[in-house]
């Protein structure tokens, strides 16, 4: 289901809010690509505990205590393009 209105929301924002960049489009959970921005494949790093496979399950769960243990490690790691962060 969400195949089908995700691009279509996407497709609405992007035309009416023409002064924002938006980057992704992806789903979350197999990071299939649902809609394509057009930004030029800019590379998107995402440093938060959901991401991490390596992760305890009870990190997924409370970010906070991810990002308190995983961050300063995750800033160095950091790559050219788009980082983001569950806390900072």
């Amino acid at each position: 289901m969400n195949e089908y209105y995700f691009p279509r929301r996407c497709a609405l924002y992007q035309k009416t809010y023409q002064e924002l960049t938006f980057i992704g489009g992806n789903r979350k959970y197999d990071w299939a690509q649902l809609h394509d921005f057009g930004t030029g494949g800019i590379p998107l790093h995402q440093w938060v505990s959901s991401m991490d496979s390596a992760a305890p399950w009870w990190q997924r769960l409370l970010p906070r205590l991810y990002a308190r243990k995983h961050n300063a490690a995750n800033l160095q790691a950091t790559q050219p393009g788009i980082n983001l962060f569950d806390y900072i």
